[in-house]
């Protein structure tokens, strides 16, 4: 087999196991460093790194594998009471891109959509982080 061809067809796979590659894979790729830097942009505004501080949003001290909406002492995310999900990879990551998706389409408190599937994957990975 030709060259050309033998590297067409090692270039075609290639392709097609990245498009078929779970979501959790493709979010691995994160970039801590940078997901701090996109979280002091658009989420320090509303939401601290210390515990029991809270702005217009929770406190995400400690955050990563909790059960979501278990921050005591703030009441503002209802749609968040009684979840039945931890935040992780997936679930972090719908949040991001759609907080009201998340929860049903009730009213989750969080307004804020991070549109860029890469900037989420960031976002998570310094997310994390907070453990």
């Amino acid at each position: 087999m030709p060259t050309r061809l033998r590297l067409s067809l090692a270039s075609l796979a290639t392709a097609a196991a990245t498009a078929i590659m779970p979501a959790s894979a493709a979010l691995a790729a994160g970039d801590e460093a940078r997901g701090q830097q996109l979280y002091d942009k658009h989420c320090l505004v509303c939401h601290t790194l210390e515990p029991e501080f809270h702005k217009e949003g929770p406190s995400l001290y400690k955050i990563w594998g909790k059960r979501a909406g278990a921050v005591p002492y703030f009441g503002k995310y209802k749609a968040l009471k009684g979840a039945n999900f931890v935040w992780n990879e997936k679930t972090m990551d719908e949040w991001l891109a759609d907080p009201r998706a998340l929860v049903g389409g009730k009213d989750s408190g969080m307004t804020f959509r991070l549109e860029n599937a890469q900037d989420r994957a960031d976002v998570i990975a310094f997310m994390r982080t907070l453990k």
